[in-house]
């Protein structure tokens, strides 16, 4: 009886040795699968071949494959968290692209003698082997009449770019000493009038591209400049007495919280890169107008969720509404007092085209700013936070920078305040 129980002492210790620590830790009776380094080839059945998992990576689904311009086809899809995209042609690799929340973008030059450019897509994650192959044809010809290439960049890891921001970025040249006492010149005459005429200030809201703060999904090709266009011309409108508000090192500091500050495929910054331009503006304003103090973020539910594509996709000549990504969004936790949707649909990241328009909103809070916004579209992600921290606001159209004064002078206003984003900064010579 006592043999027994010394057995049966020994049956119940031995697994709970074996299960912590020390020197019995390497007795295991099953192991995780792990990465098989591949080799460094080019070719596709080698790489099959060296492939050492049962379990295969779910296929790749295509949602594009088309071409957006003569000689230029982009293919878009899906695809499992975290894969990395294997395009092939011939049984050769042409590219891979690393996957973004189960999504993935690639763009190929489509020779005239080529087409149809017929290319193998295969899809792979850490843990698991080679996913079976999506063929997609490519042709050269295509019936868009816009150029695509003249409009929208392919960065890397899913990331779209608008070409017209690429002057900024990679322009080493100081501005003219002719434009550049210009922009000081019309910048004094528009603060002297606003203090003589209506004892308000001048505000520039200066916002960089989004080539600025995510570079590094830039192409390599395309090589970052030294001299800042946006601190040119801020330099010039503050010697010219206005006040010069930006929001380049904020964005910097807030660029690993979690959150998207731009989306990878629309031209425009999220609502939570917009709350630090929000920010920025009401905690200067509100040093004489405490009551416009700006909200704390704990006001807002921020939060990654899955909606369309946004402009640039669409300026590729595809349908947004066919392709969901993920991006930033906000809810508001209070009421902005404001009965008009920031983008077209529940489902968008393209902005609603009403917001593009002349508005105006009012309340009765006299311990607030009146304001008078001239802005590009940067100024829709947070055009309704702007209007609840006023008294009145009005909002021009967009892109109508003209500093009109027969237009200004029979309003009761505080401050003319500039939102523009530095790919159109030089409108504000207009």
């Amino acid at each position: 009886m006592k043999k027994f129980s010394v057995l049966l002492l020994l049956a119940l210790i031995l697994p709970i040795l074996f299960s912590c620590g020390g020197e019995t830790s390497d007795v295991s009776t099953t192991s995780s699968p792990t990465e098989v380094s591949l080799p460094d080839t080019d070719d596709m059945q080698e790489l099959l071949d060296s492939d050492k998992f049962v379990e295969k990576t779910a296929d790749p689904e295509i949602v594009e494959g088309a071409s957006v311009s003569d000689g230029r086809g982009v293919v878009s899809g899906y695809c499992e968290t975290g894969a990395v995209i294997y395009f092939c042609r011939e049984g050769k690799v042409l590219s891979k692209v690393n996957s973004v929340d189960g999504t993935f973008l690639a763009e190929f030059e489509i020779k005239q003698n080529d087409s149809p450019l017929t290319l193998d897509i295969y899809a792979k994650t850490d843990s698991k082997g080679f996913s079976e192959s999506v063929e997609v044809r490519l042709f050269f010809k295509t019936k868009i009449e816009e150029l695509a290439q003249s409009i929208v960049r392919f960065g890397s890891d899913g990331w779209l770019f608008f070409t017209n921001t690429e002057p900024q970025y990679t322009n080493n040249d100081v501005l003219e000493e002719k434009l550049t006492n210009m922009i000081t010149r019309r910048a004094k005459q528009k603060v002297d009038w606003l203090k003589q005429n209506k004892d308000a200030e001048l505000i520039y809201l200066l916002i960089p591209n989004t080539n600025e703060i995510y570079s590094e999904y830039m192409p390599s090709s395309i090589v970052k400049g030294s001299e800042s266009l946006m601190k040119q011309v801020g330099d010039a409108l503050t010697e010219g007495g206005a006040t010069v508000l930006t929001v380049t090192d904020e964005l910097f500091a807030h660029k690993d919280d979690g959150f998207d500050l731009f989306h990878k495929t629309d031209s425009h910054w999220t609502e939570y890169g917009a709350y630090f331009g929000y920010k920025t503006l009401f905690d200067y304003i509100s040093k004489d107008f405490p009551a416009a103090a700006p909200r704390p973020m704990t006001d807002f539910t921020f939060e990654r969720v899955v909606k369309d594509a946004g402009d640039l996709y669409y300026d590729l000549g595809f349908d947004e509404k066919k392709f969901k990504v993920t991006s930033t969004f906000a809810t508001e936790k209070f009421d902005t007092g404001v009965d008009m949707p920031k983008y077209m649909t529940d489902d968008a990241t393209r902005i609603n085209e009403a917001t593009m328009e002349y508005m105006s909103f009012s309340s009765s809070d006299t311990s607030k700013p009146n304001v008078f916004v001239m802005r590009d579209s940067y100024s829709v992600m947070m055009f309704d936070w702007i209007a609840e921290r006023c008294q009145n606001v009005v909002y021009k159209p967009l892109w109508e920078f003209g500093f009109h004064t027969e237009e200004i002078e029979g309003m009761d206003v505080d401050y003319v305040i500039y939102i523009i984003c530095e790919m159109n900064i030089l409108s504000i010579l207009r």
